[in-house]
């Protein structure tokens, strides 16, 4: 049971107080998402066995068990939880999970091993999966991009009644302006991102100024109105981008209170919603 997994997996942690405990397993749950550095992963390549100690982001892509438990790529699909988090995007959970990483050096953790992020790729079906969470008696809180999209779903659920307002969360906590995550991040990263996937796009990409939010609507028009037609391939690398660049970000505690405070503060409510 996956809830029977996650309360070992915590009498383990007490254990491991004053003893060194190894095991193996095939179960996503068992993986402890805090300590991702302990893993150790197993494979046969040529029937030869290869153990490799420091796991890099092609070792966790290329395995399905590891892309399920530690979700830190773009193109994972985490498996339910007792508590579940609905985003719009893949981004969305990239962002969340390295931020929330990122912010441990400042004494704020969530516990990931608690509740899994679940990426449904766009709004308007956040409700058919929080529904179908919910008549399986699993927690659900969803959280919605502040665009006509996102607007659009919480309109819809007014009238389904899927979630109540507890367990809405939407992106433009601190900045009223903001609609999607992309927005919560400073916006020279994003404006670096976008000319750098536009370059790879057309040589003659025009660069583009960001110097307001929201980014999206901006960076769609920019794209269209120099004849390179905005399609899901290049939002997907714009996303690619932008998820490689905050991985490098070296996160500052005045960073919680300026140019990442917006994040800050969607996280804290993610915390306190899945308490």
């Amino acid at each position: 049971h996956p809830g029977g997994q996650k309360d070992l997996l915590e009498r383990f942690e007490e254990m491991s107080e004053f003893n060194q405990i190894v095991y193996t397993t095939h179960t996503p749950f068992m993986i402890n998402r805090e300590f991702k550095e302990r893993v150790r992963l197993i494979t046969r390549p040529q029937d030869d066995t290869k153990i490799i100690n420091t796991l890099s982001n092609q070792d966790i892509f290329q395995d399905e068990l590891l892309r399920n438990s530690l979700g830190l790529t773009l193109s994972d699909v985490a498996p339910v939880a007792e508590k579940n988090l609905l985003v719009e995007g893949l981004l969305d959970k990239a962002i969340l999970l390295e931020f929330i990483q990122k912010a441990k050096a400042f004494s704020f953790s969530i516990n990931l091993n608690r509740f899994t992020i679940i990426p449904t790729h766009g709004a308007s079906k956040i409700l058919y999966y929080a529904n179908f969470l919910k008549n399986n008696s699993l927690g659900v809180v969803a959280l919605f991009d502040n665009d006509t999209e996102g607007k659009t779903a919480i309109a819809s659920n007014k009238k389904k009644k899927v979630l109540v307002n507890g367990d809405i969360l939407v992106v433009n906590k601190k900045i009223s302006q903001a609609e999607t995550i992309e927005d919560l991040l400073p916006l020279i990263m994003v404006q670096d991102c976008v000319n750098k996937v536009g370059k790879q796009h057309s040589s003659s990409f025009q660069t583009i100024h960001l110097t307001a939010v929201p980014v999206m609507p901006k960076i769609i028009k920019h794209f269209n109105d120099q004849s390179i037609p905005f399609s899901e391939q290049i939002k997907f690398d714009i996303s690619a981008q932008l998820m490689e660049v905050f991985k490098d970000y070296k996160l500052t505690k005045q960073d919680l209170s300026g140019k990442l405070e917006g994040l800050f503060l969607l996280v804290k409510d993610i915390k306190s919603k899945m308490l």
